[in-house]
């Protein structure tokens, strides 16, 4: 049996499709599964054990490229997708995207969400769908009903798989800050790439003071490569009294 796993999503919601992928591997321990998200999500899923292969499909590239060139290419995409001759496709989100490539995978077995009173074009695209509702269960633990017909309250943890090369460079930016695992040490990463999630700045830089001077932990703070993340960092190290590591 064969099984793709579609999260077109951003880091967090990527990450949190790991139980899910645990429960498929338990629940059919002898399938081969392969997970989709966009580029630059691979790495929250990459070395998970219940998996085969994690891909993202190449967006337009603009510039040298032109429409009918990445038409093309969309072309061969999915005609490779179709070769793979999954069994099941699963679609995490209640987004048309990846309704659209669940079904063009060619795959006889289509699970995904609908919203209530659906459109039928979209309600054609799956052969088995649940109601998709953005409150009352956490989306780790709403994922598993593709797995099991049914939420699955128990045992239900997020898997965050890393490399020693990983492990290395951690250390290694954690020493350039000066920090050598003296003291406990809090990973903090107060932005998000949509802002409105944010947390006050004072606030953000009031709560590392309070982990640091009053718990005796180090704090860690990171923040995405966009120049506005950084921007904004600065701002909340420039509220702190303590001085927590930069990374």
């Amino acid at each position: 049996m064969k099984i793709l796993v579609i999260k077109f999503r951003n880091i967090g919601d990527v990450l949190l499709t790991s139980p899910l992928i645990t429960a498929l591997a338990q629940t059919f321990p002898d399938a081969g599964i392969t997970a989709m998200v966009n580029p630059g999500m691979e790495d929250m899923l990459t070395g998970h054990p219940g998996l085969n292969e994690v891909m993202a499909p190449d967006p337009y590239r603009g510039g040298n490229e032109s429409r009918l060139q990445f038409g093309l290419r969309v072309m061969r995409f999915f005609r490779d997708l179709r070769k793979r001759r999954f069994d099941l496709v699963i679609n995490t989100t209640e987004g048309d995207r990846g309704m659209l490539f669940g079904y063009l995978s060619g795959a006889p077995q289509r699970y995904g969400y609908l919203k209530e009173n659906d459109k039928a074009w979209r309600k054609k695209l799956l052969t088995r769908s649940w109601i998709w509702r953005e409150e009352g269960t956490h989306t780790a633990v709403r994922n598993l009903v593709f797995a099991s017909g049914g939420d699955m309250q128990q045992g239900v943890s997020v898997a965050l798989v890393f490399s020693d090369q990983d492990q290395w460079a951690v250390e290694k930016a954690l020493a350039g800050e000066g920090y050598h695992g003296q003291k406990p040490l809090v990973h903090v990463h107060p932005l998000s790439r949509w802002q409105f999630k944010c947390w006050d700045d004072q606030k953000m830089a009031a709560a590392v003071d309070y982990i640091q001077a009053e718990l005796g932990a180090a704090v860690a703070l990171t923040c995405g490569p966009d120049k506005k993340e950084h921007e904004r960092l600065q701002r909340i190290l420039g509220f702190c009294e303590t001085r927590p590591l930069n990374i």
